[in-house]
């Protein structure tokens, strides 16, 4: 029977027996004679420099943990998303050549600590496959009981039905949009991010995500980590709409502009300009959403009279945010008239 596990699984015990303020990292590095320098991830949503070099950051890597019998000779599976094109090209390369490639696995507690008390463990590669962008890597260990294997990847709760038996109370999830890109392009992989808080001492994951929009797909249905990988084809629709739901039903979707759309004015306005009236023709743009934007001349002078508040009228529109936001969520005000006040407007989706 196949056992599957993610990494959130496997360092589970780790975390609860460090320190509350210890930050762990998982990393991997491939190896072969072929390749100018080695190949580092690390599982993180940002990079980290250590005296090995520095790591690059994967959402995720998920294992099928070999057979603990004779005959299954320590094989496994790791799989891995996000590694670079150009990083997958050398080591599909290298395999097909016949090099011999290894993985190194270090944890460390530090971004800029040495690795903590268990020793890295090597593994040999024995084939290497590609899809989605996702590297899918068997290795052996040859003797799996006198070779050493990272005891935090072996615990019980790594183990086929084991489950994690934090309650489930999450009390918020939003989309990262800090994180997550606004834009992806033809043919392209990009990660996308929630953020959630779960109450203390329970959790908010798994996380199930769907995506809605022509040519787009989602690396995996379910997460344990709030981080997953769009792809698009190469002939996507105007916009992807991703929608994560925690383990107790909370939601929430976030959107990004695709390759197959452009900007279409939903609500237009601008009051007269007769007499001394002056404007600004620079536009200034607020965005609710990466697919939501509103669009502003301000008034230079006094002589335009009342100005647009920035906050219009409700209309069937896809665009349910109809008043401008800045970073923090707060409506954007603007002067009743004279300088500064709203001129001319534009309320644009993309589509």
């Amino acid at each position: 029977m196949t056992n599957t596990l993610t990494l959130s699984d496997a360092i589970e015990e780790a975390y609860e027996n460090a320190p509350a303020d210890t930050a762990h990292f998982d990393t991997f590095e491939i190896n072969c004679d072929a390749f100018s320098e080695s190949i580092k991830v690390v599982v993180s949503h940002e990079a980290i420099t250590v005296t090995e070099g520095t790591f690059i950051p994967v959402p995720t890597i998920e294992f099928e943990l070999p057979e603990t019998v004779s005959s299954s000779r320590g094989q496994f599976v790791m799989r891995v998303p996000g590694i670079p094109r150009a990083a997958r090209g050398m080591v599909r390369a290298a395999a097909k050549a016949r090099e011999i490639i290894t993985i190194q696995y270090r944890q460390y507690l530090e971004g800029e600590s040495d690795p903590d008390a268990e020793s890295p463990s090597a593994w040999t590669v024995v084939s290497v496959h590609e899809q989605y962008g996702t590297l899918e890597i068997t290795a052996m260990l040859p003797d799996l009981v006198g070779m050493y294997f990272p005891r935090r990847l072996m615990t019980f709760c790594a183990l086929y039905g084991c489950y994690d038996t934090r309650i489930c109370d999450c009390t918020a999830i939003l989309w990262d949009y800090e994180n997550s890109p606004e834009t992806i392009g033809a043919n392209s992989d990009v990660f996308v991010y929630v953020s959630s808080t779960e109450a203390t001492g329970k959790r908010c994951g798994p996380y199930v995500w769907s995506v809605a929009g022509t040519g787009y797909s989602l690396e995996y249905s379910q997460t344990d980590n709030p981080v997953n990988i769009l792809h698009s084809d190469g002939s996507p629709g105007a916009n992807a709409a991703v929608t994560v739901e925690t383990c107790d039903g909370k939601s929430v979707t976030g959107y990004l502009r695709g390759a197959g759309g452009s900007w279409v004015a939903l609500e237009f306005g601008s009051i007269g300009s007769g007499g001394g009236c002056t404007f600004d023709t620079e536009w200034i743009e607020y965005y609710n959403t990466p697919i939501c934007r509103f669009r502003f001349q301000l008034q230079t002078n006094s002589e335009c009279g009342s100005g647009y508040q920035g906050c219009f009228p409700e209309g069937a529109t896809p665009c349910s945010e109809k008043c401008p936001l800045d970073e923090d969520g707060e409506i954007v005000t603007f002067p009743n008239s004279g300088y500064g006040a709203i001129h001319t407007f534009s309320l644009e989706y993309w589509s």
